[in-house]
């Protein structure tokens, strides 16, 4: 079992393309699974020696109700080599984020989604929000925290600071706002205020929606002032920010124009917070998608090396072969970290660690390499 992020990239995520375009370096090091069991895990992160994720192995997925489906957060300490479960309430809880030794998650307990943290050294929980509306994956940098809520009756940004227990609406605009993320004073999302959505049609494709104008917005909470980060007439989401750069997932190369999916060209664009300047990551003509990024390295989910699926029943839907690739900023060098011809998927990454989400078993593991340090 898996749930997506955002809705806006799930039909990213299972695209089947072909190799094509340039090649890049394998990357040298050992893939080690964190997990491995009859059951699924996802949306991992990681901070320092800790990986987060959710984890389904006490799920009951045979009911139609999705709030009893008991879903856990679990955390894994490379240091100690010890896994640990977080949350032990019989309902759903997804989408962890990591920073120090805070883990905040989205919680259905309550029977609407709330955002919920855990304290690592205190071994405390607390519930963040209150509000009878859904709240939805949160992310977490120092003392504050945003999240995509909803009591507004369209998806706006919130942030609670930990230490001032104070509440705050950074969005207003009526349109949707999703995908946050934060770095010290900077959030940054995806926006659809200027987008031209087509109304409802039954014989709408996905390409029509995908023309769309969706953008990257960013708020600096020092000087209360609210950018456009893209200005490009195509769809751009689920934004990554670390120091002073922003990623994400860019459709300005695509070819829309094909119902065939190994005809699209996604790529993965930087913008510089300081320099001003939006810099394209990928050139490669297959879909490169959902970065991340620490430092000067960015790490993305890659089709390039897509393999034929199997005609075998059993592995029907396992074998699109998505692998993940990273980029080193300052060398400008690119790297093949897995190599594995079952999916791999949803990076994060932490200094010279990197997890994923690995299909490999047959079920959804996180795996972890450890890359070589930057020069």
């Amino acid at each position: 079992m898996i749930i997506k992020k955002t809705a806006a990239v799930c039909f990213l995520s299972v695209l089947l393309l072909t190799a094509t375009g340039t090649v890049a370096a394998q990357t040298e090091g050992n893939e080690t699974p964190i997990t491995m069991g009859e059951s699924d895990q996802n949306d991992p992160a990681i901070y320092a020696d800790i990986v987060v994720w959710t984890d389904w192995r006490n799920a009951n997925t045979s009911s139609d109700e999705l709030l009893v489906w008991n879903a856990d957060i679990y955390m894994y300490n490379t240091s100690m080599e010890e896994e640990v479960q977080i949350t032990a309430n019989e309902s759903l809880q997804i989408g962890p984020a990591i920073y120090e030794d805070r883990i905040v998650w989205t919680d259905l307990r309550n029977g609407n989604a709330d955002i919920y943290m855990y304290n690592v050294t205190s071994k405390e929980e607390t519930q963040l929000t209150d509000n009878e509306s859904d709240q939805w994956y949160p992310a977490i940098h120092g003392d504050r925290v945003v999240w995509e809520d909803m009591r507004n009756g369209n998806a706006d940004i919130y942030m609670y600071n930990i230490t001032s227990g104070e509440e705050i609406q950074i969005t207003s605009n009526e349109s949707l706002q999703i995908d946050p993320v934060i770095y010290g004073d900077i959030i940054a999302w995806t926006d659809t205020r200027n987008a031209n959505i087509p109304e409802d049609d039954p014989d709408l494709k996905l390409q029509d929606l995908l023309r769309s104008n969706v953008d990257i917005y960013m708020y600096n909470l020092s000087s209360g002032e609210e950018t456009q980060v893209t200005a490009n007439e195509s769809w751009q989401e689920g934004p990554g920010i670390h120091g002073d750069r922003i990623v994400w997932t860019d459709m300005r190369n695509a070819n829309l124009t094909s119902d065939d999916w190994l005809e699209w060209n996604v790529d993965v664009y930087m913008y510089n917070l300081t320099s001003g300047e939006e810099t394209q990551v990928t050139t490669d003509r297959s879909n490169q998608l959902l970065p991340a990024i620490y430092g000067d390295r960015i790490v993305w989910e890659d089709y390039r090396n897509h393999a034929a699926l199997s005609t075998d029943m059993n592995t029907a839907g396992m074998q699109w072969n998505s692998d993940i690739y990273s980029y080193n900023i300052s060398s400008q060098e690119e790297e093949q970290i897995t190599a594995d011809p079952f999916p791999q998927e949803y990076p994060a990454i932490y200094e010279d660690t990197v997890v994923w989400v690995d299909m490999r078993s047959g079920y959804f593991d996180i795996y972890m390499i450890e890359l070589a340090e930057e020069t």
